[in-house]
């Protein structure tokens, strides 16, 4: 199925800058982009508006059009020779001759090719079948033609398991993948191993979105892209219980946000939100997977999964998640020795090489809950975590810090766990649509959603980022930043009921939320809270030089801690090599020093001539 909806909104962004984050997005429905550059009140102003024009019509001869009839297309006394084959209202005959007479073989029902199928690298060859059930329902069936040389056996299955009648005589089998074999098609349409952007057309299990249908080559896999109730069903009791709280926001908006990754080239990963069992942690992961399927316990659609399973399930499950959300609770159940090696799988996308087998690769946005922290569940088995590991799934505090655990509203119920469960229920009820309703306005404005993402996390980056800060924290802030494009967007489209900035500023109070996790792992992050701390321990003990009292830490002077070398080694390094903590403080600007020997610099301290110290500027403060 090819959706191309009507809610084809056009857009008006107005970024204003510096102190604003909020957009001003007008009425949408748009093709064609115009930017253009005004001042206002000595604030800069840039508008992108997009201008309403004719989708051109798909030029390309190879799609076939699509109908919504039950039929096969063969009239009644219509008749069609393929080879010795012979198709008919009736079905598929074998058609030879036997002592002088033509005999006919009955292979199975009526069964057709609608196109023929190959991805966009011209490799995957395939043919869309079409035939009906015992009941007259019309079914397609997507055959890979190479299955025909390893799996024919299973692709007979396959149709018969949907409904193809075969014929009773002990040849019919071999007749019909004889017969599969010599169907062809001058309609041409394009196919996927896996769901995701297809050039600019994104694809779900049965259903493409873009202006070329687009097949999913092994669509006979279950999936879990289910759909319950209308779009206005999810926004009134699923997101409406969203504002107020910052974790449940920032979970919707988590999941608006992996489509749009590829848009932004942004590489995968994700966040892990950790807490106790008591806290709620898992609502926001319900709500996340709502806009994909159904997040309910228990239930064998469900889009939610789990961390209990191998490492190679979740490589396939991956895969089948392409530029989706990947939804896995409860982080513990996964074995603590395999942890980090499948957290780097997953967020660097690109499975384990198997020898006559093409690298599985997809692109993930994470999103996982559990009880403890990626360094504490290695840990219990001997292993220390990695930087890189700890980047790729960004570690977010579940306790909201208002004593009712994840949230900070709950909406006039009577209790948390009310609320919690409540939330469990409505997720369970409605879902899926938000997806689709987002997917087909990112096909549609795919250019103007792009520029107007990367605005958003321009703007987010500019309201999080310090002037000067290490490596990760902007690796960081450019994927919280991409949840808050996502979020305000999708309000924008009127796809949440949110009001404008809420999905933004949930995303800057998670980000803070990761900043406070940061400085239990970053080298940098550590060194600059060991000094911080000491300076706001023993501020009162550095003296002012122009008083010419004495100190046993250092000075003040002039914007700058003026720290004792002996001090700064042994009390505020305290065993920790002093000079690479030098070095990381440096690295941010906080290292006031310059010179060979710039981690000690001799420093004139009025009543003494000059003293070796190291100097911190006082931004180390803010």
């Amino acid at each position: 199925m090819v959706r191309n909806k009507s809610v084809r909104p056009s857009i008006s962004i107005y970024l204003r800058s510096p102190v604003s984050h909020m957009l001003d997005l007008a009425a949408f429905s748009l093709h064609t982009l115009r930017e253009d550059t005004t001042m206002s009140e000595n604030k800069e102003l840039v508008k992108l508006e997009i201008i309403d024009i004719k989708q051109p019509r798909n030029s390309d001869k190879d799609e076939p059009e699509e109908t919504d009839s039950d039929e096969i297309g063969l009239d009644d006394d219509a008749e069609e020779q393929i080879g010795d084959f012979v198709v008919n209202a009736g079905g598929v005959y074998f058609r030879h001759e036997v002592k002088g007479e033509m005999v006919d073989i009955h292979v199975c029902s009526t069964l057709t090719i609608e196109a023929e199928s190959r991805n966009k690298d011209g490799k995957d060859w395939g043919k869309l079948l079409m035939f009906s059930d015992p009941s007259g329902k019309r079914k397609t069936y997507h055959l890979r033609t190479s299955a025909l040389a390893f799996q024919a056996s299973q692709v007979v299955a396959d149709l018969i398991h949907e409904g193809l009648r075969l014929g009773a005589q002990g040849r019919s089998r071999s007749l019909l993948i004889q017969y599969l074999h010599l169907l062809r098609s001058s309609n041409h349409v394009l196919s996927s191993s896996q769901p995701g952007w297809v050039n600019d057309n994104f694809l779900l299990p049965n259903e493409s979105f873009g202006r070329q249908r687009v097949l999913l080559s092994n669509d006979s896999k279950p999936h879990n892209f289910r759909q319950a109730g209308t779009l206005d069903d999810w926004k009134t009791n699923v997101a409406s219980l969203c504002p107020g709280n910052s974790r449940l926001l920032f979970g919707a908006s988590v999941g608006f946000a992996a489509p749009i990754l590829r848009l932004v080239n942004l590489e995968g990963g994700g966040f892990h939100v950790c807490g106790t069992s008591s806290t709620g942690k898992s609502t926001a992961l319900q709500i996340a997977s709502s806009i994909y399927g159904n997040a309910e316990e228990g239930n064998s659609d469900r889009y939610l999964i789990n961390w209990d399973t191998t490492k190679g399930a979740l490589e396939m499950a991956a895969e089948s998640l392409n530029d989706c959300l990947f939804a896995c609770d409860e982080l513990g159940l996964i074995d603590a020795d395999v942890l980090g090696p499948t957290l780097y799988m997953l967020a660097n996308g690109t499975g384990k090489g198997r020898m006559g087998e093409t690298k599985r690769a997809w692109r993930i946005m994470i999103f996982t809950s559990g009880e403890v922290s990626i360094a504490a569940h290695m840990a219990t088995a001997g292993v220390e975590t990695k930087m890189g590991q700890e980047v790729r799934l960004l570690q977010i505090a579940a306790d909201a810090g208002k004593d009712m655990g994840m949230f900070e509203d709950i909406h006039g119920f009577s209790s948390p766990s009310e609320y919690a469960n409540h939330i469990k229920n409505v997720t369970s009820l409605y879902y899926g649509e938000p997806l689709r309703v987002w997917l087909s306005q990112l096909v549609s404005e795919r250019q103007a959603i792009a520029i107007a993402a990367q605005r958003i996390i321009e703007r987010f980056k500019a309201v999080v980022l310090p002037g000067t800060v290490g490596a990760v924290t902007p690796r960081a802030a450019m994927r919280f930043g991409a949840v808050a494009a996502a979020g305000e967007l999708a309000t924008k489209l009127g796809l949440t009921g949110w009001n404008e900035g809420q999905a933004f500023d949930a995303a800057v109070t998670c980000f803070a939320s990761w900043k406070v996790h940061l400085k239990t792992f970053d080298p940098t992050a550590k060194a600059v809270e060991r000094v911080r701390h000491f300076i706001v321990d023993n501020e009162a003990h550095f003296a002012d030089p122009t008083g010419g009292g004495d100190s046993t830490v250092g000075y003040y002077k002039k914007g700058a801690f003026l720290i004792f070398p002996e001090v700064f080694r042994e009390q505020v390094c305290n065993g920790v090599d002093y000079q690479e903590v030098a070095e990381q403080i440096e690295k941010v600007g906080f290292l006031l020093t310059s010179g060979t020997n710039r981690r000690r610099r001799s420093g004139k301290v009025t009543h003494l001539c000059s003293a070796r110290v190291t100097r911190c500027g006082n931004r180390i403060m803010v």
